[in-house]
């Protein structure tokens, strides 16, 4: 009926808006390379990989992740991206100092991460070391792309209380923060700190509540 296509066209038209709006935050360009380390059989591995097909760009990957042959695959296929969880980027991290000076990765223009919480100072030595490319991205099941945080907020808040990935809201996504009484007391630029209170994301239609961590 009207309103079944209304509603597919209504979630196409929601899919391609997030998607322009991620492309915004994150420097994708077609036709590069990009290594995609996270696993497709997560959504966000197998998002990252159906991104790169429609823009046409060449995809890396292997079965098994090795923090040490990632940084090879990066630097022997000129690779201008690279997809992967935040574990990943801390066993990078975790490798002798010898061994990451050995290994550059010249060509990497942006590191998209997401799925868990990332750690502050595996975050700040990775872009020390290989550059500010980092860009997190954080995201739900039920409401889809949510929020993406460049590299400057990552360097102004690495540490964030909240796994919401940085201040700024992918296409319609609205962030608010509200108190135990659930009285609005602030925007997505209050996300950081040491309080208990909660974060509402509403996103295409959804409410969700997100749970506070590492208190």
């Amino acid at each position: 009926n009207l309103q079944h296509w209304q509603d597919r066209a209504d979630n196409f038209q929601w899919v391609v808006g997030s998607l322009v709006a991620m492309l915004d935050r994150i420097p994708w360009q077609g036709g590069e390379t990009m290594v995609i380390a996270a696993p497709i059989f997560h959504a966000w591995g197998f998002g990252q990989m159906a991104i790169a097909a429609t823009m046409h760009v060449t995809m890396v990957m292997t079965r098994r992740f090795d923090p040490e042959n990632t940084l090879d695959l990066v630097r022997d296929h000129r690779a201008t991206g690279l997809a992967v969880v935040p574990v990943m980027l801390e066993r990078i991290m975790d490798l002798p100092a010898a061994t990451l000076a050995a290994k550059p990765m010249p060509t990497l223009r942006f590191a998209t991460a997401s799925g868990s919480r990332m750690r502050a100072d595996s975050l700040i030595a990775f872009m020390d070391h290989f550059g500010d490319v980092v860009y997190n991205s954080y995201n739900a099941t039920e409401a889809g792309l949510i929020s993406t945080a460049v590299p400057a907020d990552l360097r102004h808040a690495p540490d964030r209380r909240l796994d919401v990935g940085g201040a700024q809201a992918i296409g319609d996504a609205v962030l608010r923060l509200r108190d135990r009484a659930v009285a609005c007391v602030g925007g997505a630029a209050q996300l950081a700190g040491n309080d208990r209170r909660g974060v509402e994301l509403l996103a295409a239609g959804s409410t969700l509540r997100a749970r506070q961590r590492g208190q």
